[in-house]
């Protein structure tokens, strides 16, 4: 080989191993960017989680008077209206769609149905599709597990049950 040749391929060797550690520093900058964006968006995802679990806690707040007053025949409509109120607000920011129409379809039937225990019954579905929203999605609670949660015994329960149907 020629002594040019040898320059040549020795000039190829060293471009090729600026190339290689520029292509390195990249690779790093761009994993290091990826990372920042991965962060972001998990603190975003935290954030809207703890949001949703305020939202739902209202929510389950409004089951538990409406069962609690409900069983013992007392109307409980000024502190659920406030509730609604405050729900609706936040409904439309943080719960995921199949959430909200449930709601809404619950919502919309207040001046429809007259019997406020099947509407209560029918609210119930609407605490299971939280509860598998929050991070449940294989959960075997029923809308009866719930109500027999809040009353206080098993006979309490069926005259409950007896009088939805």
């Amino acid at each position: 080989m020629t002594q040019d040749k040898v320059e040549q391929v020795n000039y190829l060797i060293l471009y090729s191993e600026y190339i290689l550690w520029l292509l390195g520093v990249i690779v790093l900058g761009l994993g290091y960017i990826i990372k920042i964006q991965y962060e972001k968006i998990k603190e975003i995802k935290s954030q809207l989680s703890e949001k949703k679990y305020e939202l739902y806690l209202k929510i389950y707040t409004v089951f538990f008077e409406l069962v609690e007053k409900k069983a013992k025949n007392e109307n409980p409509a000024k502190k659920i209206e406030n509730l609604i109120s405050e729900i609706k607000k936040e409904m439309f920011i943080y719960a995921p769609d199949n959430i909200v129409k449930k709601f809404l379809e619950w919502n919309n039937n207040d001046n429809n149905e007259k019997n406020t225990l099947k509407r209560l019954d029918f609210f119930n579905e609407l605490l299971v599709m939280i509860r598998k929203d929050m991070g449940n999605p294989k959960s075997k609670i029923t809308k009866d597990d719930l109500i027999r949660s809040v009353l206080s015994s098993h006979e309490e329960f069926l005259k409950f049950k007896k009088s939805i149907m």
